[in-house]
């Protein structure tokens, strides 16, 4: 939350973030969906969804809940793939991980940052409306494009803190798995040095008696210096390599 003040400079709730990511999710499952179909695509660039007409004619007799997407954009698309891409769930009955993120219930009706919901190509369409109608219209779209660059900017920001988060469980992943020495893997790695089964349990047994010596060589991957120290303990010099 902290973040998303900082770089946004402006006073948001929790309510507020936590119901637009409701919404960002949402686009994104649909957009997922999009792509999923043969002949659809995604443009990084201008955020359209790329499809020829024939594909978005057929998309239309099936899904036409998803038709809005030939002229809404969506440009984060990649941002919200770090942050629902390994947390969307599909089918009826289907929860994901990101729907127990709090036991409190979101209200759709809660201000998103105060951004649109809908964000459309700006390329010039046909239209009907003329007039003071189309000048109001315009209007409104002027009025919203700061917050929609706000609303970037915090899903910019809610991303990049993804992003460190998923960091931040591979690192201590690695540290809890070097921590724990894994015999299995060390004998493995004495096996493929082609060592005789004596050496191997000599090598073993020094393992054992030291656990920081055994972490040490599980954290190798230089054939040359994982060689080294197991011939170390042997008390030999290594045999040339083949």
């Amino acid at each position: 939350m902290e973040s998303v003040k900082q770089g946004c400079g402006m006073v948001v709730t929790e309510k507020n973030v936590r119901s637009r990511l409701k919404t960002l999710k949402r686009e994104y499952a649909e957009v997922s969906q999009l792509l999923s179909i043969s002949g659809f695509g995604w443009d990084a660039e201008t955020g359209r969804i790329t499809a020829d007409s024939l594909a978005w004619e057929e998309l239309m007799k099936g899904k036409p809940d998803l038709g809005k997407w030939r002229s809404k954009l969506c440009r984060r698309y990649d941002d919200m793939e770090c942050i629902f891409g390994n947390d969307t769930a599909t089918g009826d009955r289907a929860v994901s991980g990101f729907d127990n993120f709090s036991p409190m219930q979101v209200d759709d009706s809660v201000n998103e940052l105060d951004t649109p919901t809908e964000d459309t190509d700006p390329s010039p369409t046909p239209s009907r409306k003329r007039g003071s109608e189309e000048g109001r219209s315009t209007g409104r779209r002027k009025r919203t494009k700061p917050h929609d660059d706000e609303s970037h900017r915090a899903l910019a920001i809610i991303a990049e803190s993804s992003r460190k988060i998923a960091d931040a469980i591979h690192m201590q992943a690695t540290l809890d798995t070097l921590n724990h020495v894994n015999w299995q893997m060390i004998t493995e790695k004495l096996e493929a040095m082609d060592l005789d089964l004596v050496d191997i349990m000599k090598v073993m047994k020094a393992f054992r008696s030291d656990g920081d010596l055994a972490k040490v060589f599980m954290s190798l991957t230089n054939t040359t210096i994982m060689r080294a120290l197991v011939y170390e303990q042997l008390g030999r010099d290594p045999p040339p390599l083949p």
